[in-house]
Order: structure tokens, then C-alpha cells, then sequence
């Protein structure tokens, strides 16, 4: 039978490449030893083995492909070709959206997808072309250095796209000896884009000394929103200020730059407003409209970060965002907001799903019933106490809970498990677990993350275990567990509990999670994807 022909060659090649591994390894090691000179020459033998190791590659490619073949014509395998063409087309487009330039401010060529999917057959190449989806994602560096690749790559890219709605992401060089592109007069998004831009990022890099530069991105920024006509749904814009000049200590700045400077307040003409009414995703760090601008009505997603001494937005100015946009499903707001009157109302957000930012957020929120995720990310736990955020937590239903440096006692996550009866993952960061756990009604969680910082004693660890029924328990490697008194890095957990698995606990320890990995994507959601 070819197949017991195929196994027995199988087992002669596997074994035959270990041994010739080995023997490689051993000329190594011996040419490297000084007291040992071989007494025959060896440089024409090594000259033929590298000669032989080429045919041998080739014959090993060749016969992949053979077996590739084989799989395809096998019907017990499901091959690529038979899938179903819009699976097929699903999976290329998540392909073409993970490739992100590395450097996003230099010109890179043009993307490696989708035209590297079209060259590994004809049917690819076919399926490829005629999805004109998978080309629209287009990245526009404004460089005079690469304006004539950058045209070629725009007008291809627009030709295999053909009506298809754009994802158009915009960059500017931050180089210092580069050239500065930052006006309309510099560069305009390609008219053959216009009226049908779905998406649209623009990060933009604002030298310093340089006034006259936010005038400029403000007239880049209208001439790219009027191209989009009413068709733009998500909006990401981030500007960065170079740093100004280092003072000496002995020495006293002249005329010091105001913090305002740091950031670009957008002022846009009113015929856009059009424009920025049909905008649902809204993302904004170092520039931000107006607190009242049409660009805060209607959205789906917000999302505001801040620059260096940003200023905080108020309460209020928050509050009339809110009110604009009561569809609102993910709002992720890492700016100061400042405290203005203690009897503001707060505005309710039926469809909210996901909730990131500071405590004083539940404050001016009222959810729904859908399932809710809360990351809190200040250290300021007393807020948990008041009334309005007892009241938020007394009508959401919550089921994901993250604490990043804001509960610090057991007391204080007690009492938000008392106010959390459907809570199914809790995340915790910057906290001890020790001592003897409070007496509350038992609770039941389904995984209990212990991220950054965090520090747990054996004992405390197998009460939360037996009093929260936990089924999952997820440490980062560079975290500790307590013995005593002596940390143990928590990758010893996995031995001491290893008796765990056989109650139905699953304990895992992952990698330093970063703010776009497990478990962090469950708890700061499809802001940080990219």
C-alpha cells in the first residue's frame, strides 16, 4: 500500500534527520574547540554538503507540494478551494486588517495584503479581484519624496476597488529633517475616494514652535471630512505636539507655553456639520471639537484620550454629550472630568455594553438592562460609597468588572460583589489578598483575574476559591502568590494546585497581558484592537 510505503519512509527520513542534525551540531562544536584541529582538510566537504543540502531542500519542497495536492483531492479534507466563497472572503478580510504599518508616519510600500493572497493561485487571484472590499483599506503618507509610488498605490488600489465604501488612514512625518506635510496644500485625499469614505484616521504630528500649524491641520482635517460627504461612520483623530525644549534649572522660561497649546481645539466650518452628523465612532486624543459640536451626536462609540496637560472636561459638558448620543454603546473616557454640581442627573444609555474610564463616569450614567462591562482606571476607591454610584451598579447588569488601581482593600471589593449579584469575570490590578475574608452572601464568579501588581496568599486564595465558586483563575506570569511571608512567582501555583483541575478549576498563567491582548480585550473592548 503507497501509505505504509509513506510511513516507513516517514520514520527512515525522521530518523535520518536527527542523526544528520546531530552530526552538523558535532563539526560545529568541534571547529570551535581550539585544542582540537582536525588533521584532514574539511573545507571541501563542508563546500559539497552545503551543496547536497540544496538538492535535498529541493526535494522536500517538492514533495510538500505533492502532499498539499494529495490533501486536496482527499474527502475526508475540507480544502481552502471548497469553502464557501463569502468564509473564504471573510477570512482574507481579517488577513488584510492586521496589516498595520509598524511605523505608521514613514511609507512603507504598499501593503503586503491582499495583492500577496493573489499570487498563491488562480482561484485566489480570482476571488481576490473581485472582491473589491478587501482593497479598501488605503494608508496615505503625504511625502513629496514618495508622491509618485504613493499615486501608483492609490490609483491601483482604486481600481480594484471600484464603488466599494474606503477605510482611509492618513499620516504626516514626525522626522525632524524630513519634509513638513500638514496643509491641504500639501496633500487632499484622491477625489476618486470622495463621497463614499466609510472610515477615516488621521494621526498627525505638530512641530514645535509652530503656530501656525494648527491652522493648517484644521484646514487638512476640513478638506478630508467635505470629501467624505454624509457617508463617514468612524472618526479617529491623534494629534501629538513635540515637546518643547528642555529649560536648564538655572534658568527661567521667557514666555512659557500654556498647556492649551498641547492640544488642537478643531474649529471647522458649519457646512460640515452635514458630515460630522453621520459619524457613529468618534475617537479623539490632542484634538477635540467643540463640547457642543454635531460630531458628538448620534454615536455608537466615543472614545477621548489626552495629551500631555490636557485640560479635564466638565461634568456638564460631559452630560450634554451624553444626552446627544443616547445610543451609545462603548464610551472609553481617560480625560480628567471635573466635578461642577453634586445634583446633575444621570442621562440613561439603554443599549451601553461597555463602560471605560474614571469612577466619577457612574456618577452622570444610568445603563440598561443589556450585559455591561466596567473598567475603572483611577485610585480613588471612596465614590464606591455614594449614592449615585450605588445606584448605577443597583440597576446595571453587570457581568464584567475590572479594577486597574482602584480597589485596594478586600472591604471594597466585598461590597462591590454585594452590589454585583450577576458579576461573572472580575479583574483586579495593584491589590493584596490576605487575611481572613469578610462574611457576605456567597457569590458565584466564573473567572477571577489577577493582573498587574497584584499579590495573593495561599490560604486567602483557597477561601475566594471555595466562597466565590470560581471556575477560572487567570495570573500573569510576573505576578506573586504569597507563602507566608515569602512571594513565590505564580508560576508555582501551577504545581501546588495542580489538584485543581480535578474539581473542574481551570488555572491559568498567561503572559503580561498588554492593552490589546487577553484578557484586556475583554475589558477595554474594540478601542484597542489596532
Amino acid at each position: 500500500m503507497p501509505l505504509d510505503e509513506l510511513r516507513a519512509a516517514n520514520d527512515l527520513l525522521r530518523v535520518a534527520l536527527d542523526r544528520y542534525a546531530n552530526a552538523c551540531l558535532s563539526v560545529k562544536n568541534a571547529l570551535a574547540d581550539e585544542l582540537s584541529q582536525p588533521t584532514d582538510p574539511i573545507g571541501p566537504v563542508l563546500t559539497s554538503e552545503l551543496s547536497m543540502l540544496k538538492d535535498y531542500e529541493a526535494k522536500l519542497h517538492e514533495s510538500r507540494t505533492v502532499i498539499s495536492q494529495s490533501a486536496n483531492l482527499c474527502p475526508d479534507i475540507v480544502p481552502l478551494c471548497r469553502i464557501p466563497l463569502e468564509i473564504l472572503v471573510h477570512i482574507f478580510q481579517l488577513t488584510v486588517d492586521t496589516c498595520r504599518p509598524s511605523k505608521p508616519h514613514r511609507w512603507a510600500g504598499v501593503p503586503k495584503y491582499p495583492l500577496k493572497l493573489t499570487h498563491v493561485c488562480t482561484f485566489w487571484r480570482h476571488v481576490v479581484r473581485n472582491s473589491p472590499s478587501l482593497w479598501s483599506r488605503v494608508m496615505l503618507y503625504p511625502n513629496p519624496g514618495t508622491s509618485k509610488q504613493l499615486e501608483s498605490y492609490i490609483d491601483f488600489y482604486s481600481s480594484q476597488a471600484k464603488e466599494a465604501r474606503m477605510d482611509i488612514s492618513i499620516f504626516n512625518s514626525p522626522d525632524k529633517d524630513g519634509p513638513e506635510t500638514y496643509g491641504s496644500s500639501a496633500f487632499m485625499i484622491p477625489t476618486s475616494f470622495s463621497g463614499r469614505i466609510r472610515s477615516l484616521e488621521a494621526r498627525l504630528f505638530i512641530p514645535r514652535d509652530s503656530a501656525a500649524k494648527g491652522t493648517d491641520a484644521e484646514s487638512l482635517l476640513a478638506e478630508c471630512l467635505l470629501a467624505t460627504g454624509k457617508t463617514l461612520q468612524r472618526f479617529e483623530l491623534s494629534v501629538a505636539f513635540e515637546p518643547s525644549n528642555p529649560v536648564p534649572p538655572d534658568e527661567e522660561r521667557e514666555d512659557p507655553e500654556p498647556p492649551d497649546r498641547r492640544i488642537l481645539k478643531i474649529k471647522l466650518p458649519d457646512e460640515l456639520g452635514d458630515a460630522l452628523s453621520s459619524i457613529t465612532n468618534l475617537s479623539l486624543k490632542g484634538a477635540y471639537f467643540n463640547w457642543r459640536s454635531k460630531a458628538y451626536h448620534g454615536l455608537v462609540s466615543l472614545r477621548l484620550d489626552p495629551s500631555t496637560d490636557s485640560p479635564p472636561i466638565s461634568e456638564l459638558e460631559l452630560i450634554n454629550i451624553l444626552q446627544s448620543s443616547p445610543r451609545l454603546r462603548y464610551i472609553d473616557i481617560d480625560m480628567i472630568v471635573s466635578r461642577t454640581a453634586p445634583d446633575l442627573l444621570p442621562v440613561y444609555l439603554p443599549e451601553l455594553e461597555l463602560l471605560v474610564g474614571d469612577v466619577s463616569l457612574l456618577r452622570l450614567i444610568r445603563p440598561g438592562s443589556n450585559e455591561l462591562t466596567v473598567t475603572i482606571t483611577n485610585c480613588n476607591p471612596k465614590p464606591i460609597y455614594e449614592a449615585l454610584v450605588k445606584g448605577f451598579f443597583s440597576c446595571a447588569n453587570l457581568v464584567n468588572f475590572c479594577s486597574m488601581n482602584f480597589l485596594d482593600e478586600v472591604s471594597e471589593v466585598c461590597h462591590l460583589l454585594s452590589m454585583t449579584p450577576r458579576l461573572r469575570g472580575l479583574a483586579l490590578t495593584d491589590i493584596k489578598l490576605k487575611g481572613v475574608l469578610p462574611d457576605l452572601t456567597p457569590h458565584t464568579i466564573d473567572t477571577l483575574y489577577l493582573l498587574d501588581k497584584c499579590t495573593v496568599e495561599q490560604y486567602f486564595l483557597e477561601d475566594i476559591i471555595e466562597t466565590w465558586a470560581l471556575r477560572r483563575v487567570v495570573l500573569p506570569r510576573e505576578s506573586y502568590y504569597m507563602r507566608g511571608e515569602e512571594p513565590t512567582p505564580s508560576h508555582w501555583i501551577e504545581n501546588h494546585f495542580s489538584a485543581l483541575s480535578q474539581r473542574g478549576i481551570q488555572l491559568e498563567v498567561v503572559p503580561e497581558p498588554g492593552s490589546w491582548d487577553p484578557p484586556m480585550g475583554l475589558f477595554l473592548g474594540p478601542f484597542h484592537e489596532n
